[in-house]
């Protein structure tokens, strides 16, 4: 019973199935409080749901039980930085943008679902890297956007706020191609203060340039047919 119970959380978070995933989890810790790996999954539930405060909390009650455990050490140091980017959300930021809440609008999406495919996905390393605060506020499979200027392409959250940019090679094709009509989706591999890594998959080809592939191996297809 109990190990079906584990395995169903797992897969309603793989799913981002959140609400579920506390049900559960929850339903396990009735029978055993000090479920280290329920209390773990239940925090990192309440996180994506959007409550940090219970997500920390739940994290603390994790290191009480096993005080050396690293998942429950590092989500505890994430939602620390994390509370107060969501704190100024609601004070003015002398013109700039809001900062990130999760929960309310940012999308979690399965990494499972962008299988490398030859031709319409693509892994990258960002560059020009956003500060910590705003990296500890990211997980893998979040999705993010990718915003075009005219000599780069940059990597922005849900509320536009900067991550990092694309390598001048890739920002330079993307360029062209979200020009004639190529669209993309993109989530977070991984994140950490040295390196965040997306995947970027295509989803839509523009009209009339079916057989030129958005990341072809090795060499790029030449796309100089879409003109300047």
């Amino acid at each position: 019973m109990y190990q079906n119970l584990a395995q169903t959380a797992i897969e309603r978070a793989l799913k981002c199935n959140w609400s579920e995933a506390i049900k559960i989890n929850k339903l396990l810790l009735s029978e055993d409080k000090n479920d280290i790996e329920a209390l773990n999954r239940l925090a990192r539930a309440y996180y994506e749901s959007g409550n940090i405060k219970l997500a920390k909390k739940t994290s603390l009650k994790a290191l009480k039980v096993e005080p050396s455990n690293k998942i429950a050490q590092k989500a505890v140091e994430k939602y620390k930085r994390s509370l107060p980017l969501r704190d100024k959300r609601s004070l003015p930021l002398h013109g700039k943008r809001s900062l990130p809440l999760r929960g309310k609008k940012a999308n979690s999406v399965n990494v499972s679902d962008f299988i490398q495919e030859i031709g319409t996905t693509k892994q990258t390393h960002l560059l020009n890297l956003c500060s910590e605060d705003v990296i500890s506020s990211l997980d893998s499979g979040d999705e993010v956007f990718l915003s075009t200027h005219s000599h780069r392409v940059t990597v922005t959250t849900h509320d536009k706020i900067y991550i990092g940019k694309l390598p001048d090679d890739l920002s330079a094709r993307l360029r062209l191609l979200t020009k004639n009509g190529y669209e993309y989706r993109v989530v977070i591999q991984s994140a950490s203060k040295e390196d965040v890594k997306i995947i970027i998959k295509e989803t839509k080809k523009g009209k009339g340039h079916e057989k030129i592939n958005s990341f072809p191996i090795e060499i790029l297809e030449p796309i100089g047919e879409f003109g300047s």
